[in-house]
């Protein structure tokens, strides 16, 4: 391959050689722009969730990706990355990226991040394999450069939390006029530290006072419920690592007789009060979506990363009847959905 240098050596002019360099960088990236002629395997790296759950978000992904043409076995290979729970005294962040670089090692052509922290690490793992995440704020966390513009080798699907959880503090305030004190159920990390702040201001602004409960492993939730004491509400966030736990915390918040927002419908399904999000149904055929313009050439950094248009308020109202909660009028026009 002639490399930059060596034109210059061979005499020509320092202009030409760039122009020649910069021909051969664009046709490199011509050529790697193609669509894959030969089967693709793509990694699949889940979330820290238990391995069954992560399973099952892989099955929804690639059902998606069959409908775009992908089927398994013949147009693509999966290679499963799934940190699960282990007993293990790695940590979470020790075990995605242990199988970030894995997947790297393996040597796929596309790596699908199905969570910030996955995502995260599958960009510190190649700067060359794409990747297609899913990711709240990606430019904080240094996955793109801009949501237009990604620039580098990921781009994916984001869901702003920073965005979502002032409105989640907005609709308790409208729904209980009398709260004063939000407790903000969460696990440790930048993340949700960084929606707490949004949260914190949004209160600010509303006369309501937000305080941080976190959580660390399963052991800790009730002891991060007593941490926050004399609240009249909470808002509970949907991060991996509380997933597994939610009936037990769907049932600490109602023994509590307070309510709550959560950020996702399935919590409401199983027995919370509200839950304001995006509308988290469609995310694997989003993230299929970005797969297949990349698995058909497109390059990552020129994909704009795929933002959130609609959102989903749900009403459980048998848990509202049940801890006494007279939500306000104006609150239950809001709903696009009600759980009983």
């Amino acid at each position: 391959m002639i490399r930059p240098r060596e034109v210059a050596l061979a005499g020509v002019g320092s202009r030409r050689a760039l122009l020649v360099a910069g021909a051969i960088c664009a046709i490199a990236g011509h050529l790697r722009a193609q669509p894959l002629t030969r089967k693709a395997h793509v990694g699949f790296l889940g979330p820290a969730i238990p391995d069954d759950a992560g399973r099952e978000l892989f099955s929804e992904l690639r059902a998606q990706m069959e409908r775009l043409g992908w089927t398994e076995g013949r147009r693509v290979q999966y290679v499963l990355g799934l940190p699960g729970e282990a007993d293990s005294p790695e940590s979470t962040e020790v075990r995605v990226v242990r199988k970030a670089r894995e997947l790297v090692a393996a040597g796929v052509d596309l790596i699908v991040a199905m969570s910030t922290r996955c995502a995260v690490a599958a960009k510190s793992a190649t700067a060359t394999i794409p990747i297609v995440f899913l990711a709240d704020e990606p430019v904080e966390h240094g996955l793109v450069a801009s949501y237009f513009r990604p620039g580098g080798n990921a781009t994916g699907v984001t869901y702003h939390t920073d965005l979502l959880a002032p409105k989640r503090v907005q609709l308790l305030k409208q729904a209980v006029a009398s709260i004063r004190r939000v407790g903000y159920l969460a696990p440790r990390g930048p993340a949700p530290l960084s929606s707490y702040q949004a949260a914190q201001r949004a209160g600010k602004a509303l006369g309501v006072e937000v305080f941080l409960a976190v959580v660390e492993r399963g052991e800790d939730i009730e002891r991060a419920f007593s941490s926050v004491s004399q609240v009249d509400a909470w808002i509970v966030e949907d991060w991996a690592s509380l997933t597994p736990h939610v009936e037990r915390i769907v049932g600490l918040v109602a023994s509590s007789r307070k309510p709550a927002i959560y950020a996702d419908r399935f919590w409401v399904e199983r027995g919370g009060l509200m839950a304001y999000s995006d509308d988290r149904a469609d995310w694997p055929a989003r993230v299929a979506a970005l797969a297949d313009r990349v698995l058909r050439g497109a390059k990552p950094a020129q994909v704009p990363v795929d933002q959130p248009t609609r959102f989903l308020f749900v009403v459980n109202r048998k848990a509202a009847r049940a801890l006494g909660v007279a939500i306000a009028n104006s609150v239950m026009l809001q709903a696009d959905e009600f759980v009983e």
